[in-house]
Protein backbone atom coordinates (compact mmCIF):
# COMPACT_ATOMS: atom_id res chain seq x y z
CA UNK A 1 0.00 0.00 0.00
CA UNK A 2 0.96 3.76 -1.05
CA UNK A 3 2.06 5.99 2.08
CA UNK A 4 -0.73 8.35 1.13
CA UNK A 5 -3.23 5.33 1.40
CA UNK A 6 -1.92 4.20 4.57
CA UNK A 7 -2.35 7.40 6.43
CA UNK A 8 -5.46 6.86 5.19
CA UNK A 9 -6.06 3.26 6.27
CA UNK A 10 -4.10 2.62 9.34
CA UNK A 11 -3.64 -0.67 10.60
CA UNK A 12 -6.95 -1.53 12.96
CA UNK A 13 -5.87 -1.91 16.75
CA UNK A 14 -7.59 -4.92 18.45
CA UNK A 15 -9.22 -5.09 21.27
CA UNK A 16 -9.21 -8.89 23.94
CA UNK A 17 -12.84 -9.80 24.46
CA UNK A 18 -11.97 -8.85 27.98
CA UNK A 19 -10.39 -5.71 27.46
CA UNK A 20 -13.86 -3.26 26.46
CA UNK A 21 -14.08 0.39 26.33
CA UNK A 22 -16.53 1.73 28.81
CA UNK A 23 -18.26 3.77 26.31
CA UNK A 24 -18.70 3.33 23.15
CA UNK A 25 -15.67 4.29 20.63
CA UNK A 26 -15.95 8.37 18.50
CA UNK A 27 -16.32 7.01 15.21
CA UNK A 28 -14.01 9.85 12.99
CA UNK A 29 -14.39 8.07 9.60
CA UNK A 30 -16.63 8.92 6.96
CA UNK A 31 -17.02 5.88 5.02
CA UNK A 32 -18.06 2.62 5.49
CA UNK A 33 -18.19 -0.44 3.73
CA UNK A 34 -19.93 -3.65 3.45
CA UNK A 35 -18.86 -7.16 2.34
CA UNK A 36 -19.97 -7.30 -1.06
CA UNK A 37 -22.21 -4.33 -3.89
CA UNK A 38 -25.21 -6.34 -3.24
CA UNK A 39 -25.31 -5.65 0.59
CA UNK A 40 -24.33 -1.78 -0.14
CA UNK A 41 -27.15 -1.19 -2.39
CA UNK A 42 -29.80 -3.34 0.14
CA UNK A 43 -28.85 -0.36 2.39
CA UNK A 44 -28.74 2.21 0.37
CA UNK A 45 -32.78 1.40 -0.62
CA UNK A 46 -33.10 1.19 3.42
CA UNK A 47 -33.66 -3.25 3.24
CA UNK A 48 -31.04 -3.57 5.98
CA UNK A 49 -29.08 -1.24 8.72
CA UNK A 50 -25.65 0.01 8.64
CA UNK A 51 -23.72 3.25 7.74
CA UNK A 52 -22.46 4.11 4.53
CA UNK A 53 -21.31 7.63 4.71
CA UNK A 54 -21.00 9.94 8.01
CA UNK A 55 -23.02 13.21 6.46
CA UNK A 56 -25.90 10.94 6.57
CA UNK A 57 -24.94 8.72 9.79
CA UNK A 58 -22.48 7.05 11.66
CA UNK A 59 -22.57 5.17 14.78
CA UNK A 60 -21.17 7.78 17.04
CA UNK A 61 -24.40 10.74 16.14
CA UNK A 62 -26.40 8.26 15.98
CA UNK A 63 -25.57 7.65 19.64
CA UNK A 64 -25.97 11.04 20.58
CA UNK A 65 -29.65 10.90 18.27
CA UNK A 66 -30.80 8.19 20.59
CA UNK A 67 -29.35 9.94 24.39
CA UNK A 68 -30.79 13.29 23.32
CA UNK A 69 -34.36 11.53 22.51
CA UNK A 70 -34.00 9.86 25.78
CA UNK A 71 -33.57 12.32 27.68
CA UNK A 72 -35.95 14.68 26.11
CA UNK A 73 -38.83 11.61 25.95
CA UNK A 74 -39.25 11.13 22.92
CA UNK A 75 -39.08 8.52 20.13
CA UNK A 76 -35.97 10.28 18.08
CA UNK A 77 -33.68 13.36 18.09
CA UNK A 78 -31.93 14.34 14.40
CA UNK A 79 -28.32 16.21 15.32
CA UNK A 80 -26.95 17.74 12.56
CA UNK A 81 -23.35 19.17 11.64
CA UNK A 82 -24.13 22.74 11.45
CA UNK A 83 -26.28 25.20 12.87
CA UNK A 84 -27.33 26.18 9.10
CA UNK A 85 -28.19 22.07 8.65
CA UNK A 86 -30.49 22.16 11.56
CA UNK A 87 -32.15 25.70 10.82
CA UNK A 88 -32.24 24.32 6.67
CA UNK A 89 -34.15 20.95 8.06
CA UNK A 90 -36.78 22.80 10.48
CA UNK A 91 -37.09 25.46 8.08
CA UNK A 92 -37.75 22.86 5.27
CA UNK A 93 -40.03 20.45 7.51
CA UNK A 94 -42.22 23.41 8.59
CA UNK A 95 -42.86 25.51 5.49
CA UNK A 96 -44.84 25.16 2.55
CA UNK A 97 -45.42 26.93 -0.90
CA UNK A 98 -48.03 30.11 0.38
CA UNK A 99 -45.89 30.37 3.70
CA UNK A 100 -44.88 33.63 4.83
CA UNK A 101 -41.48 34.11 6.85
CA UNK A 102 -40.45 37.07 9.12
CA UNK A 103 -36.81 37.32 8.99
CA UNK A 104 -34.50 39.93 10.75
CA UNK A 105 -31.68 41.36 8.54
CA UNK A 106 -29.51 40.86 12.05
CA UNK A 107 -29.88 36.93 11.77
CA UNK A 108 -27.05 34.82 10.84
CA UNK A 109 -26.09 35.51 6.81
CA UNK A 110 -26.31 31.95 5.79
CA UNK A 111 -29.61 31.20 7.57
CA UNK A 112 -31.02 34.66 5.64
CA UNK A 113 -29.70 33.21 2.27
CA UNK A 114 -31.45 29.98 3.15
CA UNK A 115 -34.69 31.94 3.72
CA UNK A 116 -34.45 34.32 1.02
CA UNK A 117 -32.91 32.33 -1.90
CA UNK A 118 -33.93 28.74 -1.12
CA UNK A 119 -37.34 28.92 0.68
CA UNK A 120 -38.01 31.75 -2.09
CA UNK A 121 -37.93 29.04 -5.24
CA UNK A 122 -40.22 26.88 -3.34
CA UNK A 123 -42.82 29.68 -2.88
CA UNK A 124 -42.01 30.62 1.01
CA UNK A 125 -41.82 34.68 0.83
CA UNK A 126 -39.87 36.30 3.40
CA UNK A 127 -40.20 39.55 5.07
CA UNK A 128 -36.80 40.93 5.58
CA UNK A 129 -36.25 43.83 8.74
CA UNK A 130 -34.38 44.83 11.39
CA UNK A 131 -34.90 44.09 14.69
CA UNK A 132 -35.26 47.07 16.40
CA UNK A 133 -37.85 48.42 13.74
CA UNK A 134 -39.98 45.48 14.66
CA UNK A 135 -39.64 45.48 18.49
CA UNK A 136 -40.62 49.27 17.81
CA UNK A 137 -43.76 48.69 15.92
CA UNK A 138 -45.12 46.16 17.82
CA UNK A 139 -44.51 48.40 20.98
CA UNK A 140 -46.60 50.99 19.03
CA UNK A 141 -49.03 48.28 17.81
CA UNK A 142 -49.35 47.19 21.88
CA UNK A 143 -49.87 50.89 22.39
CA UNK A 144 -52.01 51.30 20.15
CA UNK A 145 -54.07 48.88 21.15
CA UNK A 146 -54.42 49.98 25.08
CA UNK A 147 -55.17 53.62 24.06
CA UNK A 148 -51.88 54.67 25.23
Amino acid sequence: MKKRSRVNHPPEVGLPPDNRPVVAPIYQTVKFEFDSVEETLRNLRGERTGFFYSRSANPTTEQLERTIAELQGRDDAIVCASVVGAVAQALLALTKQGDHILCFIESYGPTRHLIRRVLGRYGVTPTCSRSRTRRASSTRSRRSRHGS
